[in-house]
């Protein structure tokens, strides 16, 4: 059946967990009008779950499907347009289900964090799914969303004013509130750890800079590229000096992403592009401690994990760890936050600064000026719903919606411009950051100047925002300038 004719538009695999339960309620309360199935291994818990949904979902359809069973995933498959599956670890469970929709040209999306999962996904179904028209998208959740999304962004600026290629580039975590994660995130975790220490081919890779590069002989050699960087937030960008940062523990897994990102656009980027990802850890004087113990506790321990962790039995991980389905309430994840800073520099000497965040306002203004020339634009805060990693559990919801909307589009009229990273593309695709999206061009645009509005506060020249700022700063009382971060509003 092709994919014109399926009976669905988004099924939601993995609904009765607690990631597909909220990825469900997203879709609920969106009010689209996108033919919606919800799929999972038990009829009654699915029933129970729709049970809880906004009215606009109680007559979804249930099916029953077990990644143990490849033969209901197959059917699965045959029957929507695309997948959006939150059942992991995905070393465990994912690959059957990629086989099913590579294979029935369907359109998939999950929420890994697993680098060996997405490199089996690309060595055994990048053909097939080229050959079917399927369209898999790996990690679109908090892995890699603001990472991927931000530097594509940045990007865009950069062609926009002609200011060449991005060279050095780092996002830095500025501020992040979860004290829970999710089972599942833990899960994800372990069996990652499992795989690469009992491994050794794995173990390899994983510490490869390029693990998921299709062709790794064509990418350049740019020195060493390491996982945790300790660093002066000054040898960052002259807007961090003062702040040190530390090893992020989601940098391994996002920093591959993001330069398989610039491989799959045939180093659009960059040849000379560097990427990396750190945590901000203050600017008092024991930040420096902080910096070194942080980065030396992430670094070892993810380091032990790769060559030991196999060695540990897995029900006593399991007995010690939060179990799979469970996370934090729905308080605790209204009240977390994140904001993403990342810098970069021009081979024109240009540098740019993209700054993704949740805040309270619901709009904020931004003013920036380069001689003459003067842009006001309006932005609103990001619209990423906390969820238990606190991932941003909308997104692979969105990333469900745009590759519907793109798969009419694929039917109608051929390939749209969307597919042109291959079969496996970026999940700053499937987001709408591609403005040149044909399924409904005018409708697209507007959806991806949305997204650029929520999910960018400020995308511009990092040293024209700071003097504008400054300028700013000058007209305002004292008791405004106190309050006032030299990051924006």
């Amino acid at each position: 059946m092709s994919p014109a004719e399926r009976e669905f538009d988004i099924v939601v695999y993995g609904a009765t967990g607690f990631s597909g339960n909220l990825t469900a309620e997203h879709l609920a309360r969106a009010g689209s009008s996108a033919r919606i199935a919800l799929a999972g291994r038990s009829s009654e818990r699915l029933r129970a779950v729709r049970e809880t949904l906004a009215p606009t979902a109680r007559d979804w359809p249930l099916i029953v499907a077990d990644a143990s069973q490849p033969a209901t995933l197959e059917a699965m498959a045959t029957r929507t347009r695309v997948v959006l599956t939150t059942v992991g670890p995905y070393t465990r469970y994912g690959l059957p289900l990629v086989a099913a929709c590579a294979k029935a040209g369907t359109d998939y999306a999950d929420l890994t964090g697993e680098l060996m999962f997405c490199r089996n996904s690309i060595d055994l179904y990048h053909k097939q799914a080229a050959d079917t028209g399927a369209r898999i998208v790996l990690a679109c959740g908090f892995d890699s969303v603001p990472s991927d999304l931000s530097v594509y962004l940045l990007y865009r600026r950069a062609i926009e004013d002609g200011t060449g290629e991005l060279c050095d580039t780092h996002l830095v975590l500025r501020s992040f509130s979860q004290r829970w994660v999710s089972g599942g995130s833990v899960a994800t975790y372990s069996e990652a750890m499992r795989t690469a220490s009992s491994d050794p081919d794995a173990h390899r890779l994983v510490n490869d800079p390029y693990t998921l590069t299709t062709d790794r002989g064509a990418e350049p050699e740019l020195g060493p590229q390491p996982d945790f960087p300790r660093r002066r937030g000054r040898d960052l960008a002259p807007e961090l000096a003062g702040f040190w940062t530390g090893g992020f523990v989601q940098g391994p897994f996002n920093t591959r992403i993001v330069r398989r990102s610039n491989a799959l656009q045939d180093w659009a980027y960059g040849r000379r592009f560097r990427y990396s990802e750190t945590m901000s850890l203050g600017r008092s004087f024991l930040a420096p401690v902080a910096s070194a113990v942080v980065t030396g506790a992430v670094a070892g321990a993810i380091g032990l994990g790769n060559r030991y962790f196999s060695r540990l039995p897995r029900r006593l991980v399991d007995r010690i760890t939060p179990k799979p389905g469970t996370g934090p309430s729905r308080k605790s994840r209204q009240r977390g936050h994140y904001r993403f800073e990342t810098y970069t520099t021009t081979t024109t000497g240009a540098r740019y600064l993209a700054t993704l965040r949740t805040m309270s306002t619901p709009t904020s203004r931004l003013r920036c000026c380069s001689g003459s020339v003067v842009w006001h634009w309006r932005s609103i805060a990001a619209g990423f719903p906390h969820c238990g990693g606190p991932y941003p559990r909308g997104d692979d919801g969105r990333c469900a919606a745009g590759a519907s909307a793109g798969r009419r589009d694929f039917d109608r009229d051929g390939p749209p411009e969307l597919t042109r990273a291959g079969p496996l593309p970026r999940p700053a695709d499937q987001l709408g950051a591609s403005p040149a999206h044909r399924a409904d061009e005018r409708k697209l645009r507007q959806r991806a100047r949305k997204i650029l509005a929520q999910a960018v506060i400020r995308v511009g020249p990092a040293g024209l925002i700071g003097k504008d700022r400054h300028e700013d700063l000058g007209r305002r009382s004292s008791r405004q300038q106190s309050q006032i971060s030299p990051y924006g509003p």
